[in-house]
C-alpha cells in the first residue's frame, strides 16, 4: 500500500522521536560519575552538491538545460566513548520522489549505531540503517558512475567489520533490500534473505588498494490481475548473485588509476540475464589544488544490441580549499535514465553530450 506524503512524514518524525529517545537514554549512561568527562560528544556536519547540466536530454520531459544535485547531506553524530557511536544522515536530494509528489524512504541516508573493537577484538558492528558492504565506492564526481548505481545503500540491516593487521578488513552484512514489488506472490525480503560481503586490502601493498565483494539479493514471483479480463500475469523471478572486483593504485603525488568489474547472475531477479560492467578511471594532479580526471565504462553483453553499451565522461576539479570544490564536467550518457540504470537497459541513440558545472562544499 503506497503512502501519502502526510503519513510519510508522521513515519519519519517517528523515527526522529525514536533516534532522540535512544540518544538520550545513551547520554544519561554515558554521564554517570565513572564517565569520562569529554563524552558524550555531539557532531554536525554537511554535504552539499549543486550542478547546472546543459544537454538536450537533461530530463524526461526534454528539456534543455537544469539545476540538479545528486547529494544534499545533513549529518548528526552521537558518540558515547571512543567505540560506542550513533549517527542519522538526512539526503534533502531525495527528499520527494522523482515526480516531486510523495516524501521518499530515501531521504533517510543512514540511521545507525557503531560499536567499535567489542571486548577488546578488531570485530565493529553496525546496526540500523546503512551502506552495506559491496564494491569499490569510488565515486566524485556531478556526473555519477553507472557503477555507483548498484552501491547498496539506504537499507536496513546489520554488518560486522573485522580488522585484519597488516592487510585489511573484511565485512559481512545482511539486510533488507529496496526493490520489493507490490504485486509479489511471496514475500521476499527478510533480512536474511539478502546478504553481502566484501575484503578490503590496503595494507598488503603500498599505495594500492584493492575490493573484492559479493552480494545476492531475493525475489519473489510477481502475480497481476487484469481489472477487466480477470486473467492473472506471473512473471518469474530468480535469485539475483553480484561480484566485484575493484583496484585504486596511486601514483605518488600525481594522482590515481582506478578499475572497477562487476558481473550480475539473474540482475534484478530476472532469470538468466547475466550481464557485466566494466569502469576505467584517471586523476591528474596537473597543478595545486587542480586535478584533471576521465572515466570510461562499457556494459559487456548479454545486453540487448538495441542498448547503449559504453559511456565517458572528463572533467576538471578546482579546490581552493580542503572541503570546497569547483568542478567542470563534460559526459557523454542518458542524463534521464541513467539515475535509474539499475537493467543497464539504456536504449541505442539515447546518449547526448551533457555539460556540468558545479560546486561541492563539506563543513
Amino acid at each position: 500500500m503506497k503512502m501519502k506524503g502526510d503519513e510519510m512524514m508522521k513515519r519519519y518524525a517517528g523515527y526522529g522521536v525514536v533516534f532522540a529517545t535512544v540518544f538520550a537514554i545513551g547520554t544519561t549512561g554515558a554521564l554517570g560519575e565513572d564517565a569520562a568527562p569529554e563524552f558524550p560528544k555531539i557532531g554536525v556536519a554537511a554535504d552539499l552538491e549543486l550542478f547546472y547540466e546543459n544537454s538536450d536530454n537533461v530530463g524526461r520531459e526534454g528539456d534543455n538545460d537544469k539545476f540538479k544535485s545528486n547529494q544534499l547531506y545533513f549529518d548528526i553524530n552521537g558518540k558515547f566513548d571512543k567505540n560506542l557511536s550513533a549517527k542519522l544522515k538526512l539526503d534533502g536530494a531525495d527528499i520527494v520522489s522523482s515526480d516531486g509528489k510523495v516524501v521518499t524512504e530515501k531521504i533517510v541516508e543512514e540511521a545507525n549505531f557503531t560499536a567499535k573493537h567489542i571486548g577488546g577484538s578488531p570485530v565493529t558492528v553496525v546496526f540500523g540503517k546503512d551502506e552495506m558492504p559491496f564494491g569499490l565506492d569510488y565515486d566524485k564526481y556531478l556526473n555519477d558512475s553507472i557503477a555507483h548505481q548498484f552501491e547498496i545503500d539506504k537499507v536496513w540491516g546489520f554488518h560486522g567489520i573485522v580488522d585484519i593487521p597488516g592487510v585489511g578488513n573484511v565485512a559481512a552484512a545482511a539486510y533488507q533490500h529496496r526493490h520489493s514489488d507490490d504485486d509479489e506472490v511471496d514475500a521476499s525480503n527478510e533480512t536474511g534473505d539478502n546478504y553481502a560481503a566484501k575484503l578490503t586490502i590496503d595494507k598488503l601493498v603500498k599505495n594500492l588498494t584493492v575490493k573484492l565483494s559479493g552480494a545476492s539479493e531475493s525475489y519473489s514471483d510477481t502475480a497481476v490481475t487484469d481489472d477487466d479480463t480477470g486473467v492473472t500475469t506471473t512473471t518469474m523471478k530468480d535469485e539475483e548473485t553480484r561480484y566485484g572486483a575493484g583496484a585504486i593504485l596511486k601514483i605518488g603525488d600525481l594522482g590515481n588509476i582506478n578499475a572497477e568489474y562487476i558481473a550480475f547472475n539473474n540482475l534484478n531477479g530476472t532469470p538468466d540475464y547475466d550481464p557485466s560492467l566494466i569502469t576505467l578511471g584517471v586523476e591528474y594532479d596537473v597543478v595545486d589544488k587542480t586535478v584533471i580526471w576521465g572515466r570510461y565504462e562499457i556494459i559487456d553483453d548479454d545486453t540487448p544490441e538495441t542498448t547503449e553499451n559504453d559511456f565517458w565522461s572528463v572533467g576538471v576539479k578546482y579546490s581552493p580549499t580542503k572541503n570546497y570544490s569547483l568542478m567542470v564536467e563534460y559526459s557523454n550518457f542518458n542524463s534521464g535514465d541513467m539515475k535509474d540504470a539499475t537493467d543497464l537497459n539504456v536504449a541505442k541513440g539515447s546518449t547526448d553530450d551533457a555539460i556540468l558545472v558545479g560546486v561541492r562544499a563539506k563543513f
